[in-house]
């Protein structure tokens, strides 16, 4: 058994692509018009297996990666008040003259 596979191609002249295409075959200079066409048809195949995602692709990427994040929803959301000590509203007033005097 032979171990190889052969393949004749038929250009139609009267049709611009074709014609475009055996024209290029012939001025071919120093690689083989197999070798050409192998490399051909592999960047073909390989263009074709690149999928470029759809705005769909990416929708179902993300409802995917979201579905393990947990979100807070942020409603009337209160600090808790604290009044003050007498002490500390003191403090608080010495520091505010402190860094007046900063200014001097």
């Amino acid at each position: 058994m032979r171990n190889d596979y052969r393949l004749n191609l038929r250009f139609r002249l009267d049709n611009p692509k074709e014609k475009r295409a055996a024209e290029y075959l012939q001025s071919l200079q120093g690689i083989s018009r197999n070798k050409f066409v192998i490399e051909a048809i592999i960047s073909y195949i390989e263009k074709q297996n690149t999928k470029v995602p759809t705005i769909d692709d990416i929708r179902s990427i993300f409802k995917e990666e979201l579905k393990a994040v947990a979100f807070v929803t942020v409603g009337n959301v209160t600090t808790p008040s604290r009044e003050l000590t007498e002490e500390e509203q003191a403090e608080n007033i010495q520091n505010v003259i402190e860094d007046l005097d900063m200014f001097d």
